[in-house]
């Protein structure tokens, strides 16, 4: 059993049902193969909200639409929006479960109607393909070859890590990502400039083993490539990390007039609407793009 779900089934009421329903509900979410992050997300989340009514001497199975606002109330103002949808969302997850899977003791979905909490998504910062020039300058080839993979491919720090060097098909200019957040193996393409790249930095290693190999035979470790990052993001002033590499190259790509749904396959997204959080427009862009081309362009309009 995962540990933090072990914990949150271990610290529940025995006695009013809460440890028998979780316990059911962990072998249902272990069926769906979840990621070990997933788990202790929804575990602690639902950890929080047991704490909550506990107090009131609250059960799952006694739980009312209004304990839900009470835990809501209670903990919007000590974090963020972002924090509190997460843990709208669990709730939702559990009472869909409950409601199909124990219609007896839970015959209400009673999170209906209780919305997100609505705030402003702040845009965040993008490295250019300059920068990503200056980014890799003066370091060497596994650094180099890691940047621009990762920035060039848009793959997670994990994605990236984990590559084999059969992975890599500098012919059709594409990698194989077989560790995905979805579990799912995909194909991402790379460019020329990366392949070459890469492809002199594979010469010597073993030709079965990691693209980036760490320490005890295993790949790089993710604290291993964020001060890789850091290190190299601080010559050139800014803040960097591995996300802000995959976001750098999913906003270059569109702003260069990539098809969105082939974006989303290449990233590895279910909904086009995540795609949404990488589009930057600024004043510059608005004014570049009506230049391009009127809205009117061929239609005869009267003056008056």
């Amino acid at each position: 059993m995962d540990a933090s779900f072990g914990r949150l089934i271990a610290g529940a009421d025995q006695n009013n049902g809460d440890r028998a329903t979780l316990e059911l509900w962990y072998l249902s979410l272990r069926v769906k193969n979840l990621r070990p992050a997933t788990f202790k997300c929804y575990s602690e989340r639902m950890g929080w909200f047991l704490q909550h009514i506990a107090r009131d001497g609250v059960s799952l199975r006694s739980c009312t639409r209004r304990d839900i606002e009470d835990y809501i109330r209670a903990h919007i103002d000590q974090v963020s929006a972002e924090t509190t949808n997460g843990r709208i969302r669990v709730l939702r997850v559990f009472w869909r479960w409950a409601t199909t899977e124990l219609p007896a003791e839970f015959p209400e979905y009673i999170p209906m109607g209780i919305k997100l909490v609505r705030y402003d998504r702040k845009l965040r910062p993008v490295l250019t393909p300059a920068m990503i020039a200056s980014l890799i300058g003066a370091t060497n080839k596994r650094n180099r070859a890691l940047v621009m993979i990762m920035f060039d491919g848009m793959l997670r720090s994990s994605e990236a890590r984990s590559l084999m060097v059969e992975d890599v098909d500098c012919i059709n200019q594409q990698v194989t990502i077989r560790r995905t957040k979805s579990r799912h193996p995909r194909i991402a393409p790379i460019g020329p400039e990366t392949c070459l790249v890469v492809k002199s930095y594979m010469v010597g290693l073993n030709p079965s083993g990691y693209l980036f190999p760490g320490n005890n035979g295993k790949y790089l470790s993710d604290s291993g490539a964020r001060m890789v990052l850091k290190r190299l993001a601080d010559r050139i002033g800014v803040k960097g990390n591995p996300q802000l590499l995959r976001h750098s190259g999913v906003t270059a790509w569109l702003k260069k007039g990539g098809d969105s749904r082939i974006i989303q396959r290449a990233l590895g997204h279910r909904s086009p609407v995540v795609i949404d959080q990488y589009i930057h427009v600024d004043a510059d862009a608005l004014v570049e793009a009506k230049d391009r081309a009127s809205l009117f362009e061929g239609v005869h309009i009267r003056s008056r």
